[in-house]
């Protein structure tokens, strides 16, 4: 356990935490990741038209602007922006 405990203090270290403080019998679970992809398009993407056809998707822009979808495997939730 101990090595898992320096590697998650070097990854907070890299990432700018300015320090971790070790705890004894430390337990972590890792309950959310992130990550974006801008992709480079030259047209808006028809987000009303992709509601439409895929059932497993929520879109409502007065509330939100982007089109929010669900999927069980891997479990994931992905946000997708008319702008790309």
């Amino acid at each position: 356990m101990a090595e898992e405990e320096e590697e998650v203090e070097e990854k907070l270290e890299k990432e700018g935490e300015d320090e971790v403080e070790e705890e004894e019998g430390l337990d972590y679970k890792i309950e959310n990741v992130v990550a974006t992809v801008v992709v480079e398009i030259t047209e808006k993407i028809d987000l009303k038209q992709i509601a439409r056809k895929h059932a497993d998707v929520e879109y409502n822009p007065e509330r939100f602007p982007g089109l929010v979808m669900r999927i069980l495997k891997p479990k994931a939730t992905i946000l997708i922006f008319s702008t790309g």
